[in-house]
């Protein structure tokens, strides 16, 4: 499901990782997204837009790299 909101609050949303998808009409998706908290203290004008969302996903797979022989720890990716 697709939901529309108007730009308010600004909230902090933690996933699982940032995957490509051709539903959406950003081209990404989020896995297992929930908003964390509301940001009272971030404006709308500093909200992360897609060009961020898209390094996101790139350097998660930079990331895997470097630690997959490693058990992974951290299981969600927190961003302001």
């Amino acid at each position: 499901n697709i939901i529309w909101v108007k730009p308010r609050v600004v909230v902090e949303v933690v996933f699982n990782e940032v995957q490509k998808s051709s539903r959406y009409p950003g081209g990404y998706t989020l896995r297992f997204a929930r908003i964390h908290r509301i940001r009272e203290d971030k404006e709308l004008s500093e909200v992360d837009d897609l060009l961020t969302l898209k390094k996101i996903y790139e350097n998660q797979f930079q990331s895997r790299e470097k630690i997959k022989d490693k058990p992974q720890l951290e299981l969600f990716t927190q961003e302001e």
